[in-house]
């Protein structure tokens, strides 16, 4: 979390607010309650994230306007993933993943933010304008 009020100090005042519509004052305003309430909405989503279809975010890519022949690369890279699980030097038998993406690409990132823009649009979408 320490990135996230480093990223927030470095915020001016007096500024028109950024995508999200929320002044510098308001982030700067929130302090630490804030920021632990946003690092565990993040943490969350990030956690659920593993439990989505990987038909929904396919889906998405194409709804987002993503060109097919990208989208069906990034749905063979997930085809047929395999896993397994390592306690105390005991290595599982290997298991196929079916949800979510992979661990560590630098694809997931992304794919996050599009499936989390897509989960904010819908949570907010019978909402007024402003704060």
């Amino acid at each position: 979390m320490d990135w996230m009020a480093r990223a927030i100090a470095c915020l001016k005042d007096g500024k028109a607010p950024g995508g999200d519509g929320i002044p510098a004052e308001v982030w700067k305003h929130g302090g630490d309650n804030l920021f632990s309430r946003l690092h565990q909405l993040i943490t969350n989503a990030w956690e659920a994230f593993d439990t989505v279809g990987r038909t929904r975010i396919w889906q998405l890519l194409r709804t987002y306007g993503c060109p097919e022949k990208f989208t069906t690369m990034i749905e063979a890279l997930h085809t047929g993933m395999m896993a397994n699980v390592s306690v105390g030097g005991e290595v599982s038998e290997s298991f196929g993943v079916t949800n979510g993406v992979k661990q560590g690409s630098v694809l997931a990132p992304t794919l996050f933010s599009i499936f989390l823009s897509e989960l904010l649009d819908e949570a907010f979408r019978d909402m007024g304008d402003g704060v």
